[in-house]
């Protein structure tokens, strides 16, 4: 991610503004978290600060009610978050959000990997380090 100006999104899942909305957002010099809509009522997950314009493996783990949010294949925050409803989201974007005026995020995205179950600590490792392996952290900014 490079600098970040107002809610820019890494995701947006949902059906419209302050809709059913499953969220990451980036904010701030370099503040990344995950918010949950049910219908137009917001349940935030934790903070998380990431370096900008350096390569990472950003996690997000959600299993009922419990949210994860792991840095470069390491647990970073545990937090309480509402889950998502189980319904059909229209508008799903990557790096764009649901709100007319937030921008667009400036970002370089590689992976986006969504599971149907949640991942556990020692996949999420794994997937870190298959991904260094790969060269993938050799990714330069411009």
């Amino acid at each position: 991610m490079n600098a970040v100006n107002g809610n820019a999104r890494v995701i947006d899942f949902g059906n419209g503004q302050e809709n059913d909305n499953v969220i990451l957002i980036m904010y701030g010099a370099q503040t990344v978290r995950q918010f949950v809509f049910t219908g137009s009522s917001r349940s935030d997950g934790a903070e998380n600060s990431v370096s900008p314009k350096v390569w990472h493996y950003i996690s997000v783990v959600q299993s009922g009610r419990s949210g994860s949010f792991y840095i470069d294949g390491q647990l970073s925050t545990t937090y309480t978050i509402r889950p998502p409803t189980n319904i059909v989201r229209k508008f799903n974007y990557i790096g764009k959000s649901n709100w007319d005026l937030d921008p667009k995020a400036n970002a370089v995205y590689d992976d986006i990997e969504i599971y149907k179950g949640a991942l556990t600590a020692n996949d999420i490792q794994a997937k870190y380090q298959a991904a260094i392996s790969q060269g993938k952290n050799n990714f330069q900014y411009f």
